[in-house]
């Protein structure tokens, strides 16, 4: 047997019967009863390296000589090798005993559940206890969902422009893509004034990321509370997380006792420079004038 490599490609020439060609051509050639065999195979075979990495999932059989137990490679992990009449076939091994089923003597014992945080009193109360302690001027309106967070709004009615839009039958509107282009150039003068001020928002939450996540985007359009749990603020985690964090974005924290009485924690930033006007900020006043209109309605 004559073998030449060069190039990408390794040329192997058989002239005799039965000798074991690598590649395919060769072997269909020699299996077919041709003496003169000629196999072509690239160097960089591809398929060498998956197979030493242990990421082919079929098994390959390849023709060797020697004995089984000379060419058995010993399982760690990689690819095994076992030899069957002369082949060699390689598989995963992985070294580790797996069971299909739990042994009797084992037994799963629960988690210890920690007890949720109870509120003390609904949040409606605890929001209105909330804005008298602040000193909030305004109505405080039921929670409500807005930019998909849980908040109770404190607006405050502009009787001028709320008797103004009485008397033009301007009744609120809630459509936001309405109300969205209110803001536009070439609507001034031609849309009704804001009836009510969006004094703040107040978050009711049994933590304090909750309650951060839930009225920290209201910053944008007023003053900002989170009413938290007595066993919430005593915390580790309120002290070292919650207090840096709230006092960075200016949020007012309030505690509530078992009995439901509310005491400040952390006031609020007093000095805020409030963003200009804006389609959602026309939106929310909307939707609270049309709260306040609800709440007053016999």
């Amino acid at each position: 047997m004559l073998g030449f490599v060069g190039g990408n490609y390794r040329f192997v020439i058989g002239a005799f019967w039965g000798v074991p060609v690598n590649g395919g051509m060769g072997r269909t050639a020699a299996q077919s009863g041709r003496s003169f065999v000629v196999g072509c195979r690239p160097v960089n075979d591809v398929l060498a390296p998956v197979v030493a990495a242990g990421v082919l999932s079929s098994p390959i059989e390849t023709r060797i000589p020697g004995t089984p137990e000379r060419n058995r490679l010993k399982p760690g992990g990689g690819v095994g090798r076992r030899s069957v009449d002369g082949r060699r076939e390689g598989r995963f091994v992985s070294g580790t005993t797996g069971r299909t089923t739990a042994p009797e003597h084992l037994h799963a014992s629960p988690a210890p559940l920690v007890p949720p945080v109870e509120l003390p009193a609904p949040v409606d109360e605890l929001a209105v206890a909330t804005a008298k302690e602040l000193g909030w001027p305004g109505i405080v309106l039921p929670e409500m969902r807005l930019l998909g967070r849980r908040v109770c709004l404190v607006v405050e009615l502009m009787t001028e422009a709320h008797a103004e839009r009485i008397c033009l039958g301007q009744h609120p509107v809630t459509d936001r893509e309405s109300v969205a282009t209110w803001v536009w150039p070439e609507f001034a003068g031609k849309v009704p004034e804001p009836a009510v001020r969006v004094v703040g928002a107040v978050a009711v939450a049994r933590h304090w990321r909750t309650g951060l996540a839930n009225v920290v985007p209201f910053l944008r359009y007023g003053d900002a509370a989170v009413v938290l749990p007595t066993s919430v603020v005593l915390t580790n985690d309120y002290v070292v997380n919650c207090l840096p964090r709230a006092r960075g974005y200016g949020v007012a924290v309030v505690r509530t006792e078992p009995d439901a009485t509310v005491d400040l924690d952390l006031p609020g930033r007093a000095e805020r420079a409030h963003a200009g006007v804006d389609g959602i900020h026309r939106w929310i006043s909307e939707l609270a004038y049309d709260k306040v209109l609800a709440s007053s309605a016999p």
